[in-house]
């Protein structure tokens, strides 16, 4: 039994993580991410440079990219259980780096497209350190280039969350065997998040916050949509903003 005093590390949980992301992916569970994917994957263009950050298993990407061959992805992971079932996924035309954005972030070519899934949260832990990073990602996307950014929520509700996947399983058929089997892993990875939030380990920026310190930054606001957590910048010929 697992010591409770005894906190795992981020590498741990996210080593647990990958065995079960793929399953509670599913667009059946979660429609949010099928409509961020949908949206990234309209912006893209044949020759496009394509950074994505917190990839996780591929799942997304994959979709996102439907078999194109005709971009060039670089696909940032730092967590190696998830960046090994990445690379069997997503096949060897992908540049991968197995590191946190802040590691590589002064080191990348400019890009026309950013995505961060679900990641944008664990990239620093004050605002001042997203101020700065925004201004960076403004030089690194290219003129008509865009940002995309799947929020999460600042707090997880557990019990609310395990009601809707079991509800999900009940409605399409599942079997409730494999989610009593399953739920247990991602529940620890809530709590976790929420644990690490609340001291700041993770800093979820609130999407008019956020939105406010894009257009601050250079960038219009190109799409959002409140109820799928999806913010889209992109980066003008001339500015809105500047300062």
């Amino acid at each position: 039994m697992d010591d409770p005093s005894k906190e795992k590390s981020v590498e741990d949980v996210y080593r647990e993580y990958s065995a079960v992301f793929d399953y509670f992916s599913d667009e059946r569970f979660s429609p949010s991410n099928e409509y961020f994917t949908n949206h990234v994957a309209k912006l893209i263009k044949p020759k496009f440079k394509i950074c994505e950050v917190g990839g996780g298993t591929g799942y997304f990407t994959q979709k996102f990219l439907d078999d194109r061959e005709d971009v060039e992805l670089l696909f940032i992971e730092p967590f190696e259980a998830m960046l090994k079932q990445a690379k069997a996924r997503l096949g060897d035309s992908v540049r991968y780096l197995k590191n946190t954005f802040e590691e590589v972030v002064n080191t990348l070519e400019k890009q026309d497209v950013f995505v961060f899934q679900r990641s944008f949260y664990h990239l620093y832990k004050d605002m001042e350190s997203y101020r700065r990073l925004i201004k960076t990602l403004y030089d690194l996307t290219n003129v008509e280039g865009f940002v995309c950014i799947q929020n999460v929520p600042p707090v997880f509700d557990v019990p609310e969350f395990k009601k809707h996947f079991y509800d999900k399983h009940l409605e399409h058929g599942l079997a409730v065997e494999t989610f009593n089997e399953k739920w247990p892993v991602l529940e620890k990875v809530m709590l976790d998040f929420n644990e690490r939030t609340a001291r700041n380990d993770y800093f979820c920026i609130p999407a008019d916050a956020l939105s406010a310190f894009f257009i601050f930054g250079g960038f219009s606001l190109y799409h959002v949509d409140a109820e799928h957590n999806t913010l889209i910048f992109c980066k003008s010929a001339v500015p809105l903003i500047t300062g």
